[in-house]
This record gives C-alpha cells, sequence and structure tokens, in this order.
C-alpha cells in the first residue's frame, strides 16, 4: 500500500494543476485533499530529524497560502466596494458564500428597507416600491432562494412544434412538475449578515409556455418543473424586517 500512494500522486498532481489551469477548482481541491492524506499517510515512515523537520516547515509556509488562496474563496464571504449598475444585479450575493457590498445601504433606522427578491420584473410589478427597488443605492435586504426538496405536483403537456408551428397529430409530451421546497435566507447586503430564514413552498404551479426537447436524447431540458413561491409568499415571510 505504502509504495502505491506515491504511484497515485503521478496522475492526482498533474490533474490538479490541469483543473486549476481551466478553472475547475473544486476538481483541484479535491485533488488537493488527496495529496494531503498521501502525504500525512507518507510521514509515519520518515525517521525524523530537526533537518527534515524544517524542511517540512518550510514546505508548509509555502504551499500554505496557495491552498488558502485556492479553497478561501468557497468558505470567505467576498467583499466588494463598488455597486452593480443594476438592482437585479444584486443576486450574485446568493451565491455561496455570499458578497457583502460594503457600500451598499446600511440595514438600520426606521422602515422601509428596500430589498431585492429572487423574482422577474413582471412577478413584482403589483407590489410597492419597497419590494422592487429602482435604484441600487436604496437595497438594503437580499432574499436568496435555494430549493432543497419536492414531491410530485402535477404534469405539464406540450405538442412538438417545427418553428413555432405546433404539430397537431403528434402525441401529448408530458414534463413533471414537482411542488418546490426552498429554503429563503434574508441578508443585511452591507454585511452578508444573515437577518432571517423561512421555508417556502411553491405556490406558482403555472406551466411555462414551451420547452425544449432533444431530438438527440428525447430528453426535455429542464427534465422536470417545479413549483415556485409568489410574490404574495415572499410579503408575507419578510414583511415584518421590509415594512416595519
Amino acid at each position: 500500500m505504502a509504495q502505491v500512494l506515491p504511484q497515485v500522486l503521478q496522475y492526482v498532481i498533474p490533474a490538479g494543476i490541469v483543473a486549476l489551469i481551466f478553472g475547475y477548482n473544486k476538481v483541484a481541491i479535491a485533488c488537493l485533499v488527496v495529496v494531503a492524506v498521501i502525504a500525512l499517510n507518507g510521514l509515519r515512515y520518515i525517521r525524523w530529524t530537526a533537518k527534515r523537520l524544517l524542511v517540512l516547515a518550510g514546505i508548509v509556509a509555502i504551499a500554505s497560502p496557495f491552498a488558502w488562496m485556492l479553497i478561501s474563496p468557497y468558505f470567505i464571504v467576498r467583499e466588494e466596494a463598488n455597486l452593480p449598475s443594476d438592482p437585479s444585479s444584486f443576486q450574485s450575493a446568493c451565491t455561496s458564500p455570499g458578497i457583502a457590498y460594503l457600500t451598499a445601504a446600511a440595514y438600520e433606522g426606521p422602515a422601509p428597507h428596500p430589498i431585492i427578491l429572487p423574482l422577474q420584473d413582471n412577478e413584482l410589478k403589483d407590489l410597492p416600491s419597497v419590494w422592487r427597488p429602482d435604484s441600487v443605492a436604496k437595497v438594503q435586504l437580499i432574499a436568496c432562494s435555494e430549493r432543497v426538496g419536492g414531491n410530485y405536483h402535477k404534469s405539464c403537456q406540450y405538442r412538438f412544434s417545427n418553428f413555432g408551428v405546433a404539430a397537431p397529430n403528434s402525441a401529448p409530451y408530458p414534463i413533471f412538475m414537482d411542488e418546490g421546497v426552498y429554503t429563503v435566507t434574508l441578508f443585511d447586503l452591507r454585511t452578508h449578515r444573515k437577518v432571517a430564514q423561512t421555508t417556502l413552498v411553491g405556490m406558482d404551479d403555472k406551466c411555462p409556455n414551451s420547452a425544449a426537447v432533444s431530438m438527440r436524447s428525447g430528453k426535455s431540458y429542464p427534465e422536470k418543473f417545479y413549483t415556485q413561491p409568489t410574490a404574495a409568499q415572499y410579503v408575507e415571510a419578510f414583511s415584518s424586517y421590509v415594512e416595519k
């Protein structure tokens, strides 16, 4: 076993380097973990001397900053000084581990506290302006939604078409829709501090007007739909933080 592990490194190290070059950071991190485990295992067979300990300390000191640069983006909230050009661009703050916009409006003082919701503009048109701020300088909060589960809800039926013209004699093509369950977290945009968290079961079960199907595989894209939370659900969940 001790002889096999160094041979594994011949493949893992080049794979990690290639992954790092092409931006596959998660693969590179996995390779780094494998190298670390093998290295730690090999330390058991070394007869330690002061010189070897000093060399090991030097290697660790040199490698640690590079390892931290690779791993830290997945654990440390990134700070951003400049605000994006429009409010919808704030959704990048929901990408783990998140972004703290240092020049965003502070979440403090009396209401209202303008918020960005993970909804399209047409879904927000009937809400008060605090739920659809028109300026990046006003935004204090952001709601980040993550789907965590769901069970079968219904089936959406489609017919094949060519260039938008439906084929009336084609058999219906079903695409299943699950009841989407979402964890929604409310963050302070300036600090990325978690303000509140709730679970929403999507109530919007409208089937999309169309869906794409691969002629080669016969599979639809997406393969499944999910019910989505409505604007009213977000208002009910977070109105005490936004309007009070």
